[in-house]
């Protein structure tokens, strides 16, 4: 698989922030309900690579998880972006060397 450097767009500037949280709002979402969607919707994204879905069909599921992901940030008062910053470098700051296939930290 390649990599594209703007296949991801920064997800401050691109993401409906307003939008999700007006479905949230309109749907009423509870956290554990949200949780479930996320183990849902993650459940479809593999589902979608182990079966060599077209490229589409995992842009979509994997949009889907990051909507679920942004709608729990919402009801917890998460502020996604710079969590997500933080996480990189400390994702960055770790080495080659694996345990099982997760990165460990120096």
């Amino acid at each position: 698989m390649t990599h594209s450097k703007h296949a991801v767009t920064e997800p401050t500037r691109e993401v409906p922030l307003e939008a999700i949280e007006l479905f949230v709002d309109k749907h009423n979402c509870l956290p554990t309900q949200q949780v479930l969607s996320l183990v849902e919707e993650v459940g479809e994204f593999s589902e979608a690579v182990n079966t060599g879905a077209s490229e589409g069909k995992l842009a979509e599921e994997l949009a889907d998880v990051v909507f679920v992901a942004l709608s729990l940030g919402i009801l917890y008062d998460v502020d996604v972006a710079s969590e997500l910053h933080r996480v990189t470098q400390e994702n960055l700051r770790k080495n080659s060397d694996t345990e099982g296939t997760k990165v460990t930290k120096e």
